[in-house]
């Protein structure tokens, strides 16, 4: 799996580099003229969704909150059932938090300009190692959060995961759409929360953390 996904940087590091000579900045300056109106209200409450405390607080406080169920469980099949339901709190809390760790060190390394730099300054390009929200546009960290954790949800919920993930586009389109970001920074944001959460989830099930919900063939050791 760890190679599967580090071939499949290779592309996006591709696509990142095509779209910053090509595709960024024409992208940041039609979006920045265009939305107007109801879709830029409809825009910039659905890019609320990608900030880590929207899943980072229930996830933490459903882990705790599950777990406790569990060890008050009655049944076997309710003890199961809120053992699921803490595995997969608990889950989520980590693929946020760890990709988005990375994340955040990248950016004050790397230390692109955001579009902000661009529309007030004509500036593009990069100022590394700064922690100037100006200049921390790449990766996303609102793409990582929602491909992380729509993806975790996607792992526990195998049966929803297409809208699933069309959800986490759709948030992290949304930072390209009002000008916060360019599509480049989303592209790889979005690679490194999916990453993360996938390699997690491999983790979590090699160690006998189930976390398919509805599943009772088997009995998951944690």
């Amino acid at each position: 799996m760890v190679r599967k996904l580090t071939l499949g940087l290779i592309p996006v590091l591709v696509f990142c580099a095509v779209s910053y000579v090509w595709l960024d900045r024409p992208i940041a300056l039609w979006f920045k003229a265009n939305l107007v109106g109801t879709w830029s209200i409809v825009f910039h409450r659905l890019t609320d969704l990608g900030l880590g405390g929207v899943w980072l607080i229930p996830a933490a406080a459903g882990a705790i909150l599950f777990r406790w169920q569990q060890v008050r469980a009655k049944t076997d099949r309710a003890e199961l059932n809120w053992r699921l339901g803490a595995n997969g709190a608990l889950f989520l809390f980590a693929s946020v938090a760890l990709s988005g760790i990375l994340v955040d060190l990248l950016k004050g390394i790397i230390g692109r300009l955001r579009p902000y730099e661009l529309f007030e300054h004509q500036l593009y390009g990069f100022a590394p190692l700064s922690l100037d929200w100006a200049r921390t546009s790449f990766p996303s960290g609102h793409g990582q959060t929602a491909f992380a954790a729509l993806t975790a949800f996607a792992m526990v919920f195998p049966r929803a995961r297409i809208p699933l993930l069309l959800l986490a586009t759709a948030i992290a389109a949304s930072r390209v759409i009002i000008s916060v970001h360019y599509l480049s920074d989303v592209a790889m944001g979005a690679y490194l929360g999916y990453a993360g959460s996938v390699l997690l989830a491999h983790q979590f099930i090699a160690h006998g953390w189930d976390l398919r919900q509805g599943d009772w063939s088997r009995e998951p050791k944690n």
